[in-house]
């Protein structure tokens, strides 16, 4: 069993180590019931770094034997729609290199470019990232995503953004969704118009 940690790298600089640290720590002890012995830092340092100044998705696959690294040139996903999609089985609070469970939810899109997954009734993540409300004066994130990411986690200790249970019948209250991920900053500002949510 795989776990992954999506890293940006860009104009010779890795983004948010130390939540991607505390992240794969805590996943590794949940996981494989021991302490991570991986040091990000210090193996990334030793990897064979990109000389391009583009961004870069750096992938760290890792299990309980050992860990692999490697850079993939990054394009921001273009999207303008999204879809509601239900499931309340749905489990990924551990980030994990196998996405088939998601995959299957995104496959339900339809016409939309990206889905937003409703569990037990509340609005929880699209597939590619974490999502923002903006309801004319603040962003709001929900309280209950499926996987609480990096860029999130950062926001929210920034005091930029505030967190509340948000379910589809809520989606009328706001203007604009906001996607972020380890990829996507805050200020990269991927928008979707509340009116091209699909139901």
């Amino acid at each position: 069993m795989k776990l992954l940690e999506t890293i940006k790298y860009e104009n010779g600089r890795f983004f948010n180590l130390k939540y991607h640290q505390k992240r794969m720590d805590r996943s590794y002890l949940s996981i494989f019931n021991h302490s991570n012995t991986i040091n990000l830092n210090r193996s990334l340092q030793e990897s064979n770094l990109p000389l391009s100044q583009n961004p870069y998705k750096c992938r760290v696959t890792y299990d309980n034997n050992g860990h692999q690294i490697e850079f993939v040139k990054y394009e921001f996903p273009q999207i303008n729609s999204l879809k509601l999609v239900v499931d309340d089985n749905i489990e990924y609070s551990i980030k994990y290199n196998n996405r088939s469970a998601l995959e299957k939810l995104f496959n339900r899109r339809g016409v939309a470019d990206d889905i937003i997954i409703v569990k037990d009734g509340l609005i929880t993540d699209s597939f590619y990232a974490n999502l923002l409300f903006y309801n004319g004066k603040n962003w709001v994130t929900p309280a209950k995503p499926l996987l609480a990411g990096i860029q999130r986690e950062y926001l929210i200790h920034e005091g930029i953004i505030n967190v509340d249970h948000i379910r589809p019948a809520h989606l009328i209250n706001f203007e604009i969704i906001r996607m972020i991920n380890s990829m996507i900053s805050f200020e990269d500002k991927i928008d979707i118009n509340i009116s091209n949510v699909l139901v």
